[in-house]
């Protein structure tokens, strides 16, 4: 997604279109997993003529209490400044245990 911090879904897909154009990809498939499926769909919507394909992974029709404490967390951590416990805390939620066993731990130092 765009770096611009506070840009609207709209803007934030205009602004992929942009850069497909800039990469020269005229048109493309686009899958959109997990909070990326809203933004595919509008993706789609907003340039028809672009997408050739979608497909959407583990989506969601709209958020559930779960999905919007989270978010509400996530920017609060983001808003802190320390990028880190935002990162931290979408690994411990998103990654499965197995996975994270097996990864050497990057986080846990002192901060």
């Amino acid at each position: 997604m765009p770096s611009r911090g506070g840009a609207g879904v709209d803007e934030a897909v205009d602004g992929l279109a942009a850069a497909a154009d800039a990469a020269g990809a005229g048109t493309s498939a686009v899958c959109g997993y997990s909070l990326g499926a809203p933004p595919a769909v509008r993706l789609a919507v907003r340039h028809p003529e672009r997408v050739t394909a979608l497909v959407l992974t583990a989506p969601f029709a709209y958020p559930d209490h779960r999905t919007r404490l989270a978010v509400s967390l996530w920017r609060e951590l983001y808003a802190t400044g320390q990028r880190r416990l935002p990162a931290e805390h979408l690994a411990l939620n998103g990654l499965g245990g197995t996975f994270l066993d097996r990864t050497a731990p990057t986080c846990c130092g002192p901060r």
